[in-house]
């Protein structure tokens, strides 16, 4: 066979294998990019939902109750707080919680459930968490948060030490995506931490 043409094929081989890769990486960065916007909208649910409820510990229009926080662990809190702001000035105990459960509906095994549960009416906030942590702190801006759990059956004045509580969510996608040539499946995490000053907790 001539030369050239052996040549000319190799080298097509070559172009060929760089198309396939090129638009193999096209395709596997836009999945990654629409798997992360989907985790977004997921935590944003949560987000918006511990935007309301958090700032809201303790809250009564009349007087602060005696207890505002009655537990609090690293993956649970339970406080009161008049949180649909009735006029009777009646509280109901919040308690979120990061589960132990796993979402069998989706391919991560890190998957699990956030509830909040309002007077023993619980409801799941978010689905697909991979992380949820609570810290609490006796001091804003601290770095060192406290030991938990902490109770106020058990430990009054150090739950009602706390001023300041920062939350971490990981999310975790659904799928993952299998890079080629890569038997591991990769799933896109979005991550999100605030921390919060609820008005009450600084006056106690």
């Amino acid at each position: 066979m001539d030369l050239g043409v052996v040549i000319s094929y190799i080298i097509a081989g070559i172009l060929i294998v760089i198309i396939v890769t090129v638009g193999y990486n096209v395709n596997y960065s836009s999945n990654e990019l629409t798997l992360q916007e989907t985790q977004k909208s997921k935590v944003g649910a949560v987000i918006e939902t511990l935007n309301y409820d958090l700032p809201k510990i303790g809250y009564n229009q009349n007087a602060l109750p005696d207890t505002l926080i009655l537990q609090a662990d690293s993956t649970l809190i339970s406080f009161y707080s008049n949180i649909d702001n009735s006029a009777d000035g009646s509280l109901e105990l919040i308690t979120w919680e990061y589960t132990n459960a796993e979402i069998t509906e989706t391919e991560n095994p890190d998957d699990h459930y956030i509830t909040r549960t309002i007077n023993g009416i619980t409801s799941t906030i978010g689905g697909g968490i991979t992380r949820f942590r609570i810290n609490y702190y006796d001091e804003l801006g601290s770095t060192s948060p406290l030991s938990v759990p902490i109770s106020a059956v058990s430990n009054k004045s150090l739950i009602d030490s706390i001023v300041q509580i920062e939350i971490i969510i990981e999310s975790g996608s659904a799928i993952g995506l299998q890079y080629l040539g890569n038997t591991n499946k990769n799933y896109m995490a979005t991550a999100w931490t605030k921390r919060y000053s609820p008005s009450n907790l600084n006056i106690n």
